[in-house]
C-alpha cells in the first residue's frame, strides 16, 4: 500500500521526536525535561522547523541556562490538574478523553490496541488520565515508527492513529497549551508540538494523496 510506506518516511527520526515529546508530559516528579529541551533546541545552521520563531528560541534558551524558575514538570501540573480536583473539566485538557462522546470506550479501544502492538505505556502521573493523554498517545505513535522495520504493519498502526487520533484533537491542545501559559519551556513545547503536527498532517496528506 503505497500510503503506508510513504508514512514511514524518516521514520526513526521522527520515532525519536514523537519519544521526546512524549517524555516532555510524564509529569513523574522526576523533573529531567532540561536535558530533553536542550536536545530538541536547533542547533546553529540548522534548517529547522524552529527557526521562524527566533523569540520563543532565545527565551527558552535563556531560561534553560539561568537554571531558575518553576520547572516545566511543575507547570504542565499545575496547568493540567487545574479543574480536576474540583470535579470539573480541567482548564487545559490534556487527553482525547474529554473530546470523545464515550470516553470509557475510547480508553478501552486505545487499551485494546496497546495490547495489539505490545506496547508498554510510560508510567505517569495518576492526573495523566491513561489511554488518550497525550504523553500516551505520542510514545504509542513513537513505538510504532521505532519498530516498523521490524514489524511493518506498525507503520500502517500508526499511520491510522495519527489520522483517527491524535489529528482530531492534539493541534487544538498544542494552541491552548501556547496560550495557557508564559513560562518559556511551555512556550517552547507547544510551538514544537505545533509545527511537528503540522509536518506530519502533511505526511498523512502526501500518503493519501499517494493511495488515491
Amino acid at each position: 500500500m503505497p500510503g503506508v510506506s510513504d508514512f514511514a518516511r524518516n521514520a526513526q527520526d521522527r520515532a525519536t521526536m514523537y519519544h521526546a515529546l512524549a517524555s516532555l508530559f510524564r509529569l513523574t516528579g522526576e523533573d529531567d525535561s532540561r536535558e530533553t529541551l536542550l536536545r530538541l533546541l536547533p542547533k546553529t545552521g540548522d534548517e529547522d522547523y524552529m527557526t521562524d520563531r527566533v523569540d520563543i528560541i532565545d527565551h527558552v534558551r535563556a531560561w534553560l541556562e539561568s537554571g531558575n524558575g518553576k520547572s516545566l514538570s511543575s507547570e504542565l501540573q499545575a496547568l493540567l490538574s487545574s479543574g480536576r480536583f474540583e470535579k470539573a473539566i480541567p482548564r487545559l485538557p490534556a487527553s482525547e478523553a474529554f473530546f470523545a462522546e464515550d470516553p470509557d470506550e475510547l480508553r478501552d479501544e486505545i487499551r485494546a490496541l496497546w495490547q495489539s502492538c505490545s506496547f508498554e505505556p510510560p508510567s505517569l502521573q495518576p492526573l495523566c488520565d491513561g489511554p488518550g493523554y497525550i504523553g500516551q498517545e505520542l510514545a504509542l505513535i513513537g513505538y510504532c515508527l521505532e519498530n516498523c522495520t521490524e514489524r511493518e504493519e506498525l507503520v500502517g498502526v500508526a499511520e491510522r492513529f495519527v489520522r483517527e487520533h491524535l489529528m482530531q484533537w492534539a493541534p487544538l491542545f498544542a494552541a491552548a497549551l501556547a496560550g495557557a501559559s508564559t513560562h518559556p519551556a511551555v512556550q517552547y513545547v507547544a510551538h514544537v508540538l505545533q509545527c511537528f503536527l503540522g509536518r506530519e498532517r502533511d505526511l498523512l496528506d502526501g500518503a493519501e494523496a499517494i493511495a488515491s
